[in-house]
C-alpha cells in the first residue's frame, strides 16, 4: 500500500473518529440558521405587502345610478381585490377618517353619473388624512389612474361633438355621445383582459422561503467548517516535514483534507437532502447526487484553503466565520441582491457562495446547468492550487 493512500486512509480516520462532535455541532447550526431562514422570509415580505384598504363614500340621497355605478366599480377583480367600501354619512365619515378608520372619503356630488354621460365635468372630492399611509399612497395612485382615464374618454366624447357641430351634424350628438359612451363602457370595464399578470420577486424564480433556504443552506455547510477544525488544523511542522521525507507532498496532504471534510459536508447534505425528500418538498432526481458531490467539494476545498492561509486553529475558525458571514452578505443570502448596491450586484457573480446558491436551486428541479457545475469545479481546482501555493509558504 502507497504511503500516499495510507495518509488519506489515517485522514478518513481521522474524520470518522471526530464524527460525534461534527455532527452536534452542524445540528446546532442547522437549527440555528433555520430558525433565521423562516424568520427572514417572513420579516421581508410577510404575507402581503400592503392591508385591504377601507374606503368611505358618501352617496346623494335616492341616486340609484350612482348606487348601481358603484356596485358595478366594487365588482372589478381589480378593485375588490384590495378594496373595501362602507357607506357612512359625510360628518360621520370626516370622523372615521380622522380615527384612521378609513383610508380615504369620497364625497360623490348629485348628478354625477349622468353628467359623465352628457360631458359634463362633476369632480368627485375625495379627503385624504393628513398622514397618509402606504395604503392611502396606493388608493391616491388608483384615483388619479381612474381619473386620467376618465378625461381621456370626455376628450374624445367632445371631440366628437365638435366635429358634429363643424360638419352641421349637430342633431346627431345626442346618438354619437350615447354609440362613445357604449363604446368606453366596453372597453373600461373588462380592464384585466388587456394586462398579462407577472409575479415580481426580489429573489428570483424561487420562493422567498426556499431562497432562504438555500442560503441558510450554503451558510451552513461553509460554517461546518468550524466543528471539522480539528480535522483541517494545520499539523506541526515537524510532523510535516516527515510527511515529506516519507514521500507525501503538499498535494497529497491538502487533498486528503479536502476529501475528508467532503465527506463530513456530503453527511450533513444527505441527511437534509432525505429529509426534504421524505416530506415531499423535494423530488429525486439522478443528477443530484453528483451535484451533491460537486457543492460539497467546493465548501470543503474553500474551508481547507481558509485555515491553510490561517495558519492555526483559532486563526482558521474565525477566517471561515468571517469570509462566510461577508461572502453570503455579497452574494445576496442575507438581503436579496436587487436590494444591495450595483457595485455589490456585480461582485457577486464572481463570489464562490453565489456559485453554491445557484448549485443549491438545482435540487428544486431536475438539475443545475453545466455552467453551474463547471463553475463549481473551477472552485475546487482554484481553492485547491492555492492550498497548495499557500502551505509552501508557511
Amino acid at each position: 500500500m502507497s504511503i500516499r493512500f495510507m495518509y488519506m486512509k489515517l485522514q478518513w480516520k481521522r474524520a470518522c473518529k471526530n464524527l460525534p462532535y461534527f455532527l452536534v455541532g452542524a445540528i446546532v447550526l442547522a437549527a440555528l440558521l433555520g430558525t433565521i431562514a423562516f424568520s427572514a422570509s417572513k420579516v421581508l415580505y410577510g404575507e402581503t405587502a400592503i392591508g385591504r384598504i377601507t374606503v368611505g363614500i358618501v352617496l346623494p340621497e335616492d341616486d340609484k345610478i350612482a348606487e348601481k355605478a358603484l356596485a358595478m366599480l366594487s365588482s372589478m377583480e381589480s378593485v375588490k381585490s384590495i378594496c373595501d367600501f362602507v357607506y357612512p354619512g359625510e360628518e360621520e365619515g370626516i370622523k372615521l377618517l380622522k380615527k384612521g378608520e378609513l383610508y380615504a372619503l369620497m364625497l360623490v356630488p348629485e348628478g354625477f353619473v349622468r353628467d359623465i354621460i352628457r360631458g359634463v365635468n362633476t369632480p368627485v372630492t375625495v379627503v385624504l388624512p393628513e398622514n397618509p399611509g402606504m395604503e392611502t399612497m396606493v388608493l391616491k395612485e388608483l384615483t388619479d389612474a381612474g381619473a386620467r382615464t376618465l378625461s381621456v374618454a370626455q376628450a374624445g366624447i367632445y371631440g366628437a361633438g365638435e366635429f358634429c357641430q363643424v360638419y352641421g351634424l349637430v342633431d346627431s350628438i345626442p346618438e354619437v355621445e350615447a354609440a362613445l359612451n357604449r363604446l368606453y363602457m366596453k372597453y373600461a370595464l373588462p380592464r384585466e383582459d388587456y394586462f398579462r399578470h407577472y409575479q415580481v420577486s426580489a429573489v428570483g424564480d424561487v420562493t422567498m422561503i426556499e431562497y432562504y433556504g438555500i442560503s441558510a443552506m450554503v451558510l451552513l455547510l461553509l460554517l461546518c467548517g468550524i466543528p471539522a477544525s480539528s480535522i483541517v488544523k494545520p499539523e506541526r511542522q515537524v510532523i510535516g516535514q516527515k510527511l515529506k521525507l516519507a514521500g507525501v507532498g503538499r498535494g497529497t496532504m491538502v487533498m486528503a483534507r479536502i476529501l475528508s471534510v467532503a465527506f463530513l459536508l456530503l453527511l450533513v447534505l444527505g441527511m437534509g437532502y432525505g429529509i426534504f425528500l421524505g416530506m415531499g418538498i423535494l423530488k429525486f432526481h439522478w443528477g443530484h447526487p453528483w451535484l451533491m458531490f460537486m457543492i460539497c467539494m467546493s465548501a470543503s476545498s474553500m474551508i481547507v484553503f481558509a485555515y491553510e492561509v490561517a495558519g492555526s486553529q483559532m486563526a482558521g475558525v474565525m477566517l471561515v466565520f468571517l469570509a462566510s458571514v461577508a461572502m453570503m452578505f455579497l452574494a445576496g443570502g442575507f438581503i436579496p441582491a436587487v436590494f444591495l448596491p450595483e457595485g455589490f450586484v456585480k461582485l457577486s457573480a464572481f463570489l464562490p457562495a453565489s456559485w453554491l446558491i445557484e448549485g443549491m436551486k438545482g435540487f428544486l428541479s431536475e438539475g443545475t446547468s453545466m455552467m453551474v457545475t463547471g463553475m463549481l469545479g473551477m472552485a475546487v481546482a482554484g481553492f485547491y492550487g492555492a492550498s497548495v501555493i499557500v502551505r509552501r509558504q508557511v
